[in-house]
């Protein structure tokens, strides 16, 4: 099935028609490139907020691994998905031990508070080149997204699924849209814990073997 991405001006009427869907600056306080960017798709907004190359965290992916690894363990899972025929309880064993995060950055990363957790790193590509962004998004569980719910709504007309979509409808009066204003403050708050990690040594986790040799 194609994707289906209804115009925003079509998810009827909220705080999202008389938003932007893209907004940069540079933090005061911290000197940090900051970015507010919309899903094109489910409405909500994503914030980022970015570190030069000289920040520890730079090139760490957001549950503070280093990036190459988890872009590897990510390849190595979906590759055992398919291959269970798309069930994850049939999927055998991964062939990576438990990840853990980098001693000292990495943990500082793992203990980032910010609205949903971290769940990006890595380039944005309508900014600077140079800086590893961190960020996050506002489509979990307890927020609303007004394209998801316009795309609902859509797919119900087309198949009459009145239940099932009843049934969203009323899920979804419990949840709250995140105004970019909202969003630019947690991207604010991002930018102050980044900030606070400057000075954090990176240190790569030893082997077994190499503890022993050291002691």
């Amino acid at each position: 099935m194609a994707e289906i991405i209804i115009p925003k001006d079509r998810w009827g009427p909220g705080p999202w028609q008389d938003e932007p869907d893209e907004l940069a600056w540079i933090d005061q306080a911290t000197g940090l490139d900051c970015h507010i960017i919309r899903h094109i798709q489910f409405g909500n907004f994503c914030g980022y907020a970015g570190v030069p190359p000289t920040h520890p965290a730079y090139g760490l992916s957001w549950d503070g691994v280093p990036d190459k690894e988890a872009k590897e363990r990510h390849r190595e899972f979906m590759a055992r998905l398919r291959n269970s025929g798309g069930n994850p309880f049939k999927m055998p064993p991964s062939k990576f031990p438990d990840t853990k995060p980098v001693l000292g950055i990495g943990d500082k990363l793992c203990e980032v508070s910010v609205h949903g957790g971290l769940t990006f790193a890595g380039i944005l590509r309508k900014r600077n080149v140079d800086l590893w962004f961190f960020g996050f998004d506002c489509g979990h569980a307890g927020d609303f997204s007004p394209g998801m719910h316009a795309t609902l709504r859509f797919l119900h007309q087309l198949d009459n699924t009145t239940k099932q979509f009843e049934a969203y409808a009323g899920f979804c009066q419990d949840e709250t849209y995140r105004t970019i204003d909202y969003v630019k403050a947690e991207c604010t708050e991002l930018a102050r814990q980044l900030k606070g990690m400057e000075g954090t040594l990176w240190q790569p986790t030893m082997s077994k073997e190499a503890k022993t040799k050291d002691s």
